[in-house]
């Protein structure tokens, strides 16, 4: 008899303990301010820069220094967190499946009197697509400028675009950088370059002042990295 009253005493302590321990943890959890969650206010989003490839053609090299001012522009700080071009000669390298983006650079090309013609000065237009695969250009973004001499030859001032684009559209590219071909000469108006009022990619003629032709490239790059996202 006596170990069962001490034994319920002490349960009854236990029980007690138990209890007031429980009503302190209530206490506790009701008194002290629940900790507030840290919530992202901002979400940045870094996109991954696009590798654009740089080909150009040439022959008297004005093409190829305006290709130089254009991989520059798109180096620059204005436009590096987006792109990142390379320079390549299409004589050295016709690799277009190496970058995400394209912009092919080339000079003027009279086509001559038969549409069907097919000589070729300019190197892009006789690259051939891999064998099986006649649209491996599918949906890749592809710009072009074309350099000349609107005056000296304005009926068919860097016609070589019209050549190239046909065969870039044929391989499923898409065209960015088309530029508004209103208020040029008469003569001009007649390039095949010209589709539906609009020039097929940036037209540079090496004979207008410095200054003028250095804003229409820096504009056109702008607007073609606009164009690339």
């Amino acid at each position: 008899l006596v170990l069962i009253s001490l034994s319920s005493r002490r349960m009854a302590r236990i029980t007690s303990q138990l209890q007031q321990a429980a009503t302190s943890r209530r206490n506790v959890r009701l008194d002290s301010p629940r900790p507030r969650r840290r919530r992202c206010r901002f979400l940045v989003c870094v996109a991954a820069q696009k590798n654009v490839g740089v080909f150009y053609t040439t022959g008297s090299r004005t093409t190829l220094k305006t290709a130089e001012k254009v991989v520059a522009l798109l180096n620059s700080d204005s436009h590096n967190e987006k792109v990142n071009a390379s320079l390549v000669n299409v004589r050295e390298s016709q690799d277009f499946e190496e970058f995400e983006c394209l912009v092919l650079g080339m000079p003027s090309y009279k086509w001559g009197e038969d549409p069907n013609e097919f000589p070729s000065a300019l190197e892009f237009d006789t690259i051939q697509p891999p064998p099986g695969d006649p649209l491996d250009l599918m949906g890749k973004k592809c710009a072009m400028f074309g350099t000349g001499d609107r005056v000296g030859y304005g009926d068919y001032y860097i016609e070589g675009l019209a050549r190239v684009w046909r065969m870039l559209d044929m391989r499923g590219a898409t065209l960015v950088g088309k530029v508004d071909a209103s208020g040029f000469e008469e003569a001009v108006q007649r390039s095949r370059a010209i589709v539906n009022g609009k020039f097929l990619g940036l037209p540079v003629d090496d004979n207008d002042e410095p200054e003028e032709r250095e804003a229409a490239i820096e504009a056109w790059v702008a607007q073609v990295v606009s164009e690339l996202e």
